[in-house]
């Protein structure tokens, strides 16, 4: 698998996580004197549909992050196996997107056609 992305945790220097080129995301522990751990990779049936082109952790909750790739945005958590939120599939694909450093609900999607997209989680999901 081709690492697109990489992201690691601010609490520690030895968590990372990978996006790839196929869309799957991978949680990686390398602790001193050791080889990497994989955690886990998150399922198949949650991945993206093409390259992951950006991932981003949340400024005030850093166990939450978002993956950027294909046609949509997923936030997700540390700890789980499936997205917190997932985006409707856009009409161009996305190509960065990044968490509000002053509202906790909000992140911004810039697309490869020009747009950037506002979303508010906790406002409304439309």
């Amino acid at each position: 698998m081709g690492a697109t992305t990489l992201e690691n945790s601010p609490e520690t220097t030895s968590k990372f996580v990978i996006g790839t080129e196929q869309g799957t995301i991978i949680i990686a522990n390398k602790k001193l004197k050791k080889p990497v751990e994989i955690n886990y990779r998150l399922g198949l049936d949650n991945r993206h549909l093409g390259p992951i082109y950006s991932i981003t952790r949340n400024l005030q909750f850093s166990k939450v992050f978002m993956s950027v790739g294909d046609w949509s945005a997923k936030i997700w958590m540390d700890d789980l196996k499936t997205p917190l939120v997932k985006t409707r599939y856009h009409s161009s694909y996305l190509s960065d997107g990044c968490f509000s450093p002053t509202r906790v609900g909000a992140f911004f999607l810039t697309r490869k056609d020009g747009w950037l997209d506002v979303w508010d989680y906790y406002y409304r999901q439309n």
